[in-house]
């Protein structure tokens, strides 16, 4: 009988509110195990990952990945991340970056990259 009436609760929402409900859940679901996460913050520290976790919510205005063992940024991983105004991926192992990566990021306001061995950086990095 609860099952039923979470099932009704859960038709009965909005088209955008059952939309933000599913994006949510997705997003707690699969970043449950080593993320913490809200509606628009994805937070890894520490959690010594080695590549970057596949972003779902794109929506997301903070992105914080410090203090792992990430080597490589994936060219377009923040492809259609409008929304993110914070980018934490400092004190990694993040040697290069791919040019052009930042494109997308048309609000950002705090980058941190330092701790990297980053030794140069591309031409047209923004």
């Amino acid at each position: 009988m609860a099952i039923h009436s979470s099932l009704h609760g859960f038709v009965a929402l909005g088209n955008n509110k059952m939309a933000m409900f599913l994006v949510t859940m997705a997003m707690l679901l699969w970043h449950a195990e080593s993320c913490n996460t809200t509606a628009v913050e994805i937070d890894c520290e520490s959690m010594k990952l080695t590549t970057f976790p596949e972003i779902i919510n794109k929506n997301a205005t903070k992105l914080g990945l410090w203090q792992n063992e990430i080597s490589i940024v994936p060219e377009g991983i923040f492809d259609d991340m409008t929304a993110l105004r914070t980018l934490f991926i400092d004190s990694n192992q993040i040697s290069t970056l791919p040019e052009g990566i930042f494109n997308d990021l048309m609000v950002l306001e705090t980058l941190n990259l330092r701790k990297n061995p980053i030794s140069t950086l591309p031409e047209g990095l923004f």
